[in-house]
């Protein structure tokens, strides 16, 4: 039968912690605000990053240097 390919996907995901939204008042939720403009602008940058032809997954990055965030494909 073989190894799932999707295991170690579903055992990330289960193990990421949270089981509501985003808090958009909170410590991340003010840090999207500080370099998109708001939460929900970096929202929708985030979901249309994700919108992009091809295979893969979308996340959202810290540039450990300047302290950035951005969304990548």
């Amino acid at each position: 039968m073989g190894i799932q390919w999707h295991a170690p996907a579903r055992v990330l995901f289960e193990n990421l912690g949270g089981k509501s939204a985003l808090d958009s008042s909170g410590k991340l939720g003010k840090l999207l605000a500080t370099n998109y403009g708001s939460y929900d602008a970096w929202l929708a940058d985030f979901k249309g990053t994700a919108a992009m032809r091809g295979i893969g997954w979308t996340i959202l990055y810290q540039d450990i240097l300047g302290g950035t965030l951005f969304n990548q494909w």
